[in-house]
């Protein structure tokens, strides 16, 4: 392979180039060109409250509509709503939900701000209300959320939802190499997302390039009739891809690096897990 044949990944990663000794192509700029999408409605969370009321039967009465004018309108302007009944739009929600077999949440951690990914699915569709994930956070191209109070809202096809998350957390081809030292103090990667810290003392070449990169530290949860979720938390860092996390009793952490191939299919399985109410096969 010649370096001209590099020219879609921007060069070439010299950490994997050190560690394997041939000109590995740098995989950074990938995900960022296939950022998750929003092409749902951005309403506040004070109009996702009231149209979840709506979908479990609610509407609002004379007093009620001028009380919470602004959230109908938001609701109308969406399409979700008109007057104080739903439309075909809003009844899709109710469908999705009377059928909803099992609930999710991805919750993140960019630098200082937390965001929230969550969907309630059946076995065909998903409604998911979300704010904006790792490529989104911190990117002046990205201006479609309206304002940081606004959520968006959409229902998708179940066969999309592992997509959809995996974008949403960052995932994306990285070459994995193993982080030294193994443990790292938890008190530095909490100083890390808040703003930044020197890099641990000992740590190889391919940790003080995680260091600088943009991070998401993101954990999935979820519930169905039969049972929870165990927590599954992965640290997104950039071109070094995802590590996940694990817990010392010394009050350290360990950071596995995992192939984005095995972080999406761990996703999708959790999804059919609880969705068709079957155990986890992907530790």
């Amino acid at each position: 392979m010649t370096q001209q044949d590099f020219t879609f990944f921007d060069g070439v990663d010299p950490i994997a180039q050190s560690a394997l000794g041939a000109p590995l192509p740098d995989l950074a700029r990938i995900g960022a060109r296939q950022p998750s999408t929003y092409e749902g409605a951005w309403v506040h969370e004070g109009a996702v409250e009231l149209l979840m009321k709506m979908v479990g039967g609610y509407r609002p009465g004379r007093l009620q509509q001028k009380l919470q004018r602004s959230q109908l309108d938001e609701l109308r302007d969406a399409e979700l709503v008109t007057g104080n009944e739903l439309t075909d739009g809003g009844q899709l929600l109710v469908a999705v939900m009377d059928e909803a077999e099992a609930s999710f949440r991805l919750s993140g951690l960019i630098g200082s701000r937390e965001v929230l990914f969550q969907c309630w699915s059946s076995e065909q569709m998903a409604l998911v209300i979300t704010q904006p994930g790792y490529h989104a956070v911190g990117n002046p191209e990205f201006a479609e959320q309206p304002t940081p109070e606004h959520v968006n809202i959409r229902v998708v096809p179940l066969l999309d939802l592992s997509t959809l998350m995996s974008k949403w957390v960052g995932l994306a081809p990285a070459w994995n190499f193993d982080i030294q030292p193994v443990e790292i103090p938890m008190s530095a990667v909490e100083a890390q997302m808040n703003g930044g810290t020197s890099v641990p003392d000992g740590a190889n070449d391919v940790l003080r390039d995680a260091w600088n990169e943009k991070w998401m530290l993101w954990s999935l949860e979820g519930g169905c009739p039969t049972g929870d979720l165990e927590p599954l938390t992965y640290l997104t860092a950039g071109r070094r891809g995802q590590q996940r996390l694990a817990q010392r009793d010394s009050g350290s952490i360990m950071l596995v690096p995992t192939a984005s191939t095995y972080v999406f299919d761990q996703l999708e399985d959790r999804i059919q897990a609880l969705v068709f109410q079957r155990d986890v096969t992907l530790p």
